[in-house]
C-alpha cells in the first residue's frame, strides 16, 4: 500500500508474489486479502496511532502475523519522517502487542544522516 503508484515486479522469485495496491493506510476500509506477510517501507513513521495500524492489518494475514517493517532509526521528526519510532520504541509495541519475535534484520547508513 502506498499513495503513490509504484513501479515493482509482480514477482520476487522464491514463489514470492506481490501485491502493490495503492491506499492510504491512515483510512479505515483497507480491503486486502489473506497475506502471507506485509512489508511497510517507512509507513509507521506517518501515523500517530500506531498500535491501531498494526491492529488494522492482522486481520488480513494467512497464519502467522508477518509484518515486515523498513524504517529510519531516529527520534527527530523530519520532513521524511514526521513521527519517527525508534527500533527500541517498536520491538515494545509488538511485544505489547503479542508478537514473539521482533528482531532488526540488518542496518545501514541514511543519505540524510542517521541510520535505517
Amino acid at each position: 500500500m502506498d499513495s503513490l503508484p509504484q513501479k515493482l515486479n509482480k514477482t520476487a522469485g522464491h514463489n514470492v508474489s506481490i501485491q502493490f495496491q495503492l491506499a492510504d493506510i491512515s483510512l479505515e476500509g483497507l480491503t486486502l486479502p489473506k497475506l502471507d506477510g506485509i512489508l511497510m517501507a517507512n509507513s509507521l513513521h506517518y501515523i500517530q496511532e500506531k498500535e491501531m495500524l498494526v491492529k488494522r492489518v492482522e486481520p488480513y494475514f494467512n497464519t502467522e502475523k508477518q509484518p515486515f517493517i523498513v524504517g529510519y532509526e531516529s527520534n527527530t521528526p523530519n520532513r521524511w519522517i514526521p513521527l519517527p519510532i525508534r527500533f527500541s520504541e517498536l520491538s515494545a509495541l509488538f511485544d505489547s502487542l503479542g508478537y514473539e519475535v521482533v528482531a532488526k534484520v540488518n542496518e545501514r547508513p541514511s543519505s540524510f544522516g542517521g541510520t535505517m
